[in-house]
């Protein structure tokens, strides 16, 4: 029997992350993982938040490469070499189908919204089969021991701080380990061995997507006319690009090896497999994907047959999900990078601080709160997008709860719940402009009511008036 300190199954960024730094931190990790890197993954966009928590973890555990990756032009100064694309912001184009994209002045269909003030400070989009095994081999690299591949097929957890766990793998080798991190996302493998509850039917968002990797992708800005891109932020297509088509959305993030990651979303269970007849019903998306090639999967689209997912993740003295084992909310808002190292800072602390007995418990309250919370501030973005006024004031909520997160971080306090969830005050009036969003007729009378009611947390000057939902600068970083 092999003993470790700790055993973190999933080697993604989050788990190599985690197994670095406890590495770093003197700690002897196993990494367990069923595929070998590199491979193809999605979960690719950045936000403001995610680049403040994976700096703060280089900075606290001396990762100089984790401060590196934070921006946009550290990442091309350090690892040139390690493919990524450049995000300004958030951008979002309604279309209707049957008709080129159109948004006369004053702009009404179509909004940008920062979240850098420069190409250098930007955040990035993570081409994830690079960034992966980047992080794996720093993992390894620092001395954690690699299980790869190899499947778990059993979990026996701990009835104390202190005590064994026992992992067992499928060729019959039992590690154990004071502690174990389940970092496997969707694939949520103590949940599935421990017999944990499954939440998912309690989610509002019910989502469903088809997405691959194109060579060859297009601009999308060079199909708009000089006036639709007038006083534009930054250039759209340096964004985590939105286009909002009949029933549903479709992303576009392009990597600067000529890669573009494109996927439909849906709400309708037909999504799968429709993402390029999608495109091809708004001439517009048409000629930007004209000439591209599919390069992953080589066949047909990866399809979720529904893309939410959501886990009770019990409270084992020392068996821990992260936030993306534990849950999928939707790609919507790009929340699951910062979600997941979220998770691997308050892990690490954990692992790395005292023994708190109290951990699990709160760690659990406060993950599934966060889900809670984003379940319904996205939600209510779907129920009210073909409204794109309203759609947009969704959004604005759930930026307006990013930014405080960000705001209180750079002001180098401990985020108990990020998007603010861990404000009372901001959850409160957040719910009750959701619901006036969605309430029959609560929509063209509730515009100057929202922006009332948000201005105790709109600190970055959103939900104007006059702007044309041009925002130059909204972030903190």
């Amino acid at each position: 029997m092999k003993r470790f300190d700790v055993i973190v199954i999933g080697t993604g960024f989050a788990g190599s992350i985690l197994a670095w730094v406890l590495a770093k931190s003197g700690r002897k990790v196993a990494l367990i993982d069923t595929v070998n890197h590199p491979r193809f993954a999605i979960g690719e966009s950045s936000t403001p938040l995610a680049d403040k928590l994976l700096r703060r973890l280089g900075e606290t555990y001396q990762l100089q490469p984790l401060i590196d990756l934070s921006t946009y032009g550290q990442w091309q100064a350090s690892y040139p070499e390690l493919p990524c694309g450049r995000k300004r912001g958030f951008a979002y184009y309604c279309h209707h189908r049957g008709e080129r994209f159109s948004d006369p002045v004053p702009r009404s269909r179509s909004m940008l919204v920062a979240a850098s003030a420069s190409n250098d400070a930007a955040d990035t989009h993570w081409y994830r089969p690079g960034m992966d095994h980047f992080l794996f081999q720093r993992a390894t690299d620092e001395g954690a021991t690699a299980f790869v591949p190899h499947h778990v097929t059993q979990i026996e957890p701990a009835d104390r701080w202190g005590d064994w766990n026992q992992v067992h793998l499928d060729d019959g080798q039992v590690l154990s380990g004071r502690f174990v991190v389940d970092a496997t996302g969707r694939s949520s493998v103590m949940h599935r061995l421990l017999g944990t509850a499954d939440l998912t039917a309690t989610l509002r968002t019910k989502t469903y997507c088809s997405y691959a990797h194109f060579r060859n992708v297009g601009s999308f800005v060079d199909v708009l006319t000089p006036q639709q891109t007038a006083g534009d932020p930054f250039h759209g297509d340096d964004s985590a690009q939105h286009h909002l088509v009949d029933g549903g959305w479709i992303w576009m993030l392009r990597f600067n090896h000529d890669i573009t990651s494109v996927g439909f979303v849906s709400t309708e269970a037909s999504a799968g497999g429709l993402l390029e007849r999608i495109v091809a019903s708004y001439p517009s998306l048409a000629d930007v994907m004209r000439g591209s090639e599919r390069v992953e999967p080589a066949i047909g689209t990866s399809d979720l047959s529904h893309i939410q997912r959501f886990v009770d993740p019990g409270q084992q003295a020392t068996c821990w999900m992260l936030p993306t084992a534990i849950a999928t909310v939707d790609p919507l808002h790009s929340t699951g990078i910062a979600h997941a190292l979220a998770g691997v800072t308050r892990i690490a602390e954990a692992i790395l601080g005292v023994r708190d007995d109290g951990f699990a418990q709160r760690y659990r309250g406060d993950v599934l709160a966060e889900v809670r919370f984003l379940d319904r501030v996205i939600s209510t973005a779907y129920r009210t997008m073909p409204d794109f006024q309203a759609f947009s004031f969704a959004c604005m909520i759930y930026f307006a709860g990013a930014i405080g997160s960000e705001e209180r971080l750079d002001a180098g306090e401990t985020i108990r719940r990020l998007w603010s969830a861990d404000s009372g005050a901001f959850v409160r009036t957040a719910l009750l402009c959701c619901h006036r969003l969605e309430s029959p007729g609560g929509r063209e009378s509730g515009m100057d009511w929202i922006r009332d009611k948000m201005r105790p947390f709109n600190t970055a000057g959103l939900f104007q008036r006059d702007c044309e939902a041009r925002y130059a600068y909204t972030a903190t970083k």
